[in-house]
């Protein structure tokens, strides 16, 4: 009787850690350059709230940007919905400034 033992060595695994370059990341801010908090972003069927920062990151790339105020007057104000059109290329869009719906 023999005891076989197999090893084996698994290269490339995927893990759940982001990478800029894997997916799409910036920051929601007012007119005056606030942060702006809770606001959902939608891309590719991939969704994320603002942090307090205003700050946002999705796995998706490439194809239209919703960003929507879902919480009403609670992160300061009301806010126009935004949509953008992105590249595979656009990775880190910087600020995005949303415009109040009572500075209309």
């Amino acid at each position: 009787m023999g005891i076989s033992i197999t090893t084996v060595a698994c290269y490339g695994t995927p893990y759940d850690e982001y990478h800029e370059e894997w997916g799409t990341s910036g920051r929601v801010v007012d007119d005056k350059g606030n942060a702006i908090s809770g606001i959902q972003l939608s891309l590719g069927g991939d969704n994320d709230l603002s942090d307090d920062d205003g700050r946002f990151s999705l796995r998706a790339t490439g194809g239209e940007l919703l960003i929507q105020d879902i919480d009403g007057e609670s992160n300061g104000g009301e806010f126009a919905a935004r949509r953008i059109i992105l590249s595979e290329s656009d990775h880190y869009l910087g600020d995005i400034k949303l415009e109040r719906l009572d500075d209309k």
